[in-house]
Formats: C-alpha cells, sequence, structure tokens
C-alpha cells in the first residue's frame, strides 16, 4: 500500500465532505494528531477504524486502501491486490516485531553475561589492615596471613636493592566475595578481640633461602611495581607497609649472637671467624676490610686502639637500606689466633642516641 497516496486521498475526501480534521477525530473517538498523521501519510489508521473512517468519508475500505476510486470493472483486481498487500505489511511488521523482539532478547543475555562476569572475574584492591595481615620469616620459609577475608588472588614479586630481597605483596577479592567477607571480617574482627581462632583467612608461603629479606604490602597493583624503574620504587617503597624483615648482617655472615628490638632499627652482633691468625694476618684481614669499604663507597672512620696489650680495630659509617640510613659500629679483635667480629647499628634517627653506647661497649671489652 501507498501510504502517502492514501494520506491525500483521506485529505482530499475530508474536505469534499467540508470536515475538519478535529471533527473527523471526534467521531472516531481519536486525536486531531492522529487524523493529521494519516493524512501525511505517516502512518495508517487501525484496522478497526476503516469501516467508520470510510462511512465517514462516503468511500469504500477498497477505495481507501488503493488511494483513489476504484471503478466497479477494476474492483476486484484493486480488491485482490489491496488484501495481498494488507497481508505484506502484517507479514513485515510481525517479522520486525519478532526481529525486535530477538534483539532484545540477546542485549538482555549480554546484559546478563555481563554482569555475571563483572560479578565473579572483576578484582576489587584489598587494602592493607594490619589488624588481619601478618608474616612471618624463618630461615626457609616466607609465610604471608591474611584473616578474615575470602581472598581471590593474591601476587608477589621480588626485587633485589642493596643485596636485600624485598618482597612486595598485593591481594584482590571479587564482588562476589567481598560481599561474603563484609560479615566473615565482621565476625573474625570479633573473635580476634575475643582471643579466639579465626575461621576464614589466607595463607600464602613461599619458599626462601638464608639471606637478608624485607616484606612490604602494597596497595599498588604488583605489574606496577615490576616495571617500576628506581626512582619510582622508592616511592612505591614509601607508600607501601613493611611487614617484616630479617636482619641485616654485614657481608651476609649469620651471626653467633645477635640483639634487636622489635622493629631491627637497634641491632647489636657478635661473631666469631674461626680462621687462624699467624703473624701480621689480622693487620692483612683489616687493610682487607678498608679497600672492600672504600670500593662500596663508604665513607668510613678508622680507629684503632689497645686492651691490655691486644689490639681492637674500629670502624664508623654510614651505609644505605632499600628505605633508610643506616649507622654502623664495628669493632674486630683477636681472641686465641680467632677473629671476633662486634657489629653495632641503628637507623640514622637513632644515630646520635645510640653511637655513644655502641662506644661505650666496645672501650668496656676486656681482653685476657
Amino acid at each position: 500500500m501507498d501510504q502517502e497516496k492514501i494520506g491525500k486521498f483521506i485529505s482530499k475526501c475530508r474536505k469534499q465532505k467540508k470536515l475538519t480534521q478535529v471533527e473527523v477525530a471526534e467521531k472516531l473517538g481519536v486525536s486531531d494528531k492522529s487524523v493529521s498523521k494519516w493524512e501525511n501519510g505517516k502512518c495508517m489508521p487501525d484496522l478497526s477504524l476503516f469501516n467508520p473512517l470510510c462511512e465517514i468519508l462516503g468511500i469504500t475500505v477498497n477505495d481507501l486502501m488503493s488511494g483513489e476510486i476504484v471503478n466497479n470493472k477494476d474492483s476486484i483486481n484493486m480488491l485482490g491486490e489491496n488484501i495481498i498487500n494488507v497481508v505484506s505489511d502484517l507479514e513485515t511488521k510481525k517479522k520486525k516485531k519478532l526481529k525486535i523482539f530477538i534483539i532484545s532478547l540477546i542485549l538482555i543475555l549480554i546484559s546478563i553475561i555481563s554482569y555475571r562476569c563483572f560479578y565473579v572475574y572483576y578484582e576489587i584492591d584489598i587494602k592493607y589492615d594490619e589488624r588481619v595481615m601478618q608474616c612471618n620469616i624463618s630461615d626457609k620459609e616466607l609465610t604471608f596471613v591474611i584473616k578474615g577475608q575470602s581472598v581471590w588472588n593474591t601476587y608477589h614479586t621480588v626485587k633485589e636493592i642493596n643485596n636485600e630481597k624485598v618482597y612486595f605483596f598485593h591481594s584482590t577479592i571479587n564482588i562476589y566475595n567481598k560481599t561474603r567477607s563484609n560479615w566473615e571480617y565482621q565476625q573474625s574482627m570479633a573473635s580476634l578481640l575475643e582471643g579466639k581462632e579465626v575461621e576464614y583467612g589466607f595463607r600464602h608461603i613461599l619458599d626462601v633461602k638464608n639471606e637478608n629479606i624485607k616484606v612490604y604490602y602494597t596497595d599498588s597493583d604488583i605489574k606496577k611495581v615490576e616495571a617500576a624503574t628506581k626512582e619510582e620504587l622508592k616511592t612505591i617503597i614509601k607508600n607501601s607497609h613493611l611487614m617484616c624483615k630479617k636482619i641485616k648482617y654485614p657481608y651476609g655472615n649469620v651471626p653467633k649472637k645477635a640483639y634487636s628490638n622489635e622493629d631491627a632499627s637497634i641491632s647489636i652482633v657478635y661473631n666469631l671467624d674461626r680462621t687462624s691468625l699467624n703473624g701480621n694476618k689480622l693487620s692483612s684481614y683489616i687493610e682487607s676490610l678498608k679497600l672492600s669499604f672504600s670500593k662500596m663507597g663508604y665513607i668510613y672512620y678508622y680507629f684503632p686502639h689497645k686492651v691490655n696489650g691486644n689490639e681492637i680495630h674500629t670502624f664508623s659509617f654510614n651505609s644505605q637500606a632499600i628505605d633508610t640510613t643506616i649507622y654502623n659500629y664495628m669493632a674486630f679483635f683477636e681472641v686465641d689466633g680467632e677473629i671476633v667480629i662486634f657489629s653495632f647499628n641503628c637507623t640514622s634517627n637513632y644515630q646520635e642516641e645510640w653511637s655513644p653506647v655502641a662506644e661505650y661497649i666496645v672501650k668496656s671489652i676486656k681482653i685476657k
């Protein structure tokens, strides 16, 4: 059907009947805007309005569908064509509605799948909380624990800086677990306060060697840590949280005795080198130390003195750790042909207070 042709025909017939759009609309129980749309070819009247509209305009349904007055001779042929056109239009509309329905259904399914993927697989960063996050380093294992939350993933990376192995941990949780973990976390915190075991949590264990180690929890993405430059790494460390560390020992030697405060910012170390000394070998050892310190760029102060006729060689210098400056005070002397090493170190902010203590300890040494 030619919708525009039918619209002009309706307008022509209405004017011949000297009717306004408003009058036609009132007779049909529709708005005058609907009549205007018909006449402008924007849409067709509803099939239920065909007969009453034709009665008002004094035409047949066949005339209306043809968009012109149909002669009796052509009426049968035109009627057949009009019926075919109506059926064709209905089929087209039906197909269009079916297409819209299928597209809508596909969009709904895509939305459901997307939401499900987002709900299950989208990772949310877990921020550091010292109340539920713990770290422990033994001789062979590094253990990282989060209590009270259903962790989705825990990532880690290792950087070697100034002869230290620096571990960075970062954990994530998905929205599904986050919803569940809210009450887990509350229940776990209540258990912690009551001194009870926490039921929920996560444990990550790594094999480590007997070496100097620091462990940080970072709120940054681990990929960002892996790709960081030295300057960027300093900023990341500054904004990260130190969870645990092993005491830094000179030259990586494990001492015979070591005393340290809780955060290892102040340490006193005693070691015995079982190397036997003959003649001037201690002096050679001291000269090799000076050379090593110079190669490492240390500006050191060397002070040799004697106790009961025995030589004590002391060094004091500052060394750079990854996140702070370390003050070192070391003493070397010989007992029964073996080297004894005394070492004191503290972070630079304690140097003024504790360096006199280190010197006093060395001066109080009595060698028989």
